[in-house]
């Protein structure tokens, strides 16, 4: 939390189980579904008793602020999103995107592929696999990686339909950090 130089508050908020050292819920009793993190974002707007709020998403952050602007447009007055999953940038992607979704397993390896799915050639990836290796060693955030990526494989990645995309009114700025 922390003062934007703009007069207005901004408040960084990570996705449960999937970011930092964001709360880790028993799987057994928390939906670590896309819908379900959509439904958190809109709850947590409305307990800060604000909006329409500005919203910046990341990757799976991306996706979710397309959800909240898909599901809840009078939450939002404007997105940037990059690299967001969510939006398909070819015909077929949603298929397409299950042989990229990182695997299950911990190794530094499958964390630096999938950084380095996520960026460009030219940037160093080191110290982004070492602090998610790092985070990676405490077996809630395991757990709660492990249910994600079940939804996600269950469910062939997040890509919503063009047609609620195209019903998004909000101004959007969209980044593709690799592309």
């Amino acid at each position: 939390e922390g003062e934007s130089g703009t007069g207005k508050e901004l408040i960084a908020r990570a996705i449960q189980g999937t970011s930092g050292r964001s709360g880790k819920p028993d799987p057994a009793r928390f939906e670590y579904s896309q819908p379900a993190r959509n439904r958190h974002l809109a709850a947590f707007i409305e307990a800060l008793g604000v909006g329409p709020v500005a919203l910046v998403g990341n990757a799976l952050g991306g996706g979710t602020v397309l959800g909240v602007a898909i599901d809840r447009p009078e939450l939002v007055s404007k997105l940037v999103i990059n690299g967001a999953l969510g939006v398909a940038r070819a015909p077929g992607e949603k298929a397409a995107a299950r042989q990229y979704l990182p695997s299950r397993e911990v190794s530094k390896e499958n964390i630096a592929a999938f950084v380095r799915m996520c960026t460009d050639e030219q940037h160093d990836i080191g110290p982004e696999v070492e602090y998610r290796y790092l985070l990676m060693q405490d077996p809630a955030a395991v757990a709660a990686y492990d249910a994600t990526q079940a939804w996600l494989s269950a469910n062939g990645a997040v890509v919503y339909p063009d047609e609620a995309l195209s019903g998004i009114r909000q101004p959007a700025l969209v980044v593709w950090a690799k592309h």
